[in-house]
């Protein structure tokens, strides 16, 4: 695939976006990058880590959530003078009730930096529970990288469960 022989700089916490008209490789290469198919001739590796000798450790590293999966992702940021003022907390309620609610989501996936103990609160507050840590390296980490970041999870039953009369959501 000529149209992509591309290292990428992105570093942690950073979003890449792949543009170009149809038929240029858009799914293709995302369908290697995540080792769902094998690229005609050369290497592809996410994190250091050999996509083709080692397909579910790279996808642990990347966010892929294919539209058809039910799966979604929660994010947000908040300028630093709004933190500590609920603001994280009720948009993250917000979020996790239309996900469910409106785009028939049949999960939402969370990360933030283990040291990041405001988000992990929001995060738990929004009903999502602690799945796992993962330890990443970067050639430049941001401080406390070192502690990993940390997978929150909520599936829609639990939601709905919760949030029926005397849940807990």
């Amino acid at each position: 695939m000529q149209a992509f022989e591309y290292a990428s700089p992105a570093t942690v916490h950073e979003a890449v976006g792949l543009l170009g008209p149809n038929g240029a490789g858009k799914t293709t290469l995302v369908s290697i990058v995540a080792g769902l198919r094998r690229p005609d001739s050369g290497s592809v590796s996410v994190g250091g880590i050999d996509v083709l000798r080692a397909p579910q450790r790279a996808r642990e590293l990347i966010g892929l959530a294919p539209q058809d999966t039910g799966v979604a992702s929660l994010g947000y940021r908040l300028r630093r003078a709004a933190w500590g003022s609920g603001y994280a907390t009720e948009g993250a309620r917000a979020l996790v009730r239309y996900a469910f609610t409106s785009l028939n989501v049949r999960e939402l996936v969370a990360t933030t930096m283990a040291v990041n103990a405001g988000s992990r609160r929001v995060l738990e507050k929004a009903g999502l529970e602690y799945r796992r840590t993962v330890y990443l390296e970067f050639e430049d980490p941001l401080e406390g990288n070192e502690h990993g970041d940390v997978e929150y999870r909520l599936l829609g039953e639990d939601w709905e469960r919760r949030a029926q009369p005397g849940g807990v959501t």
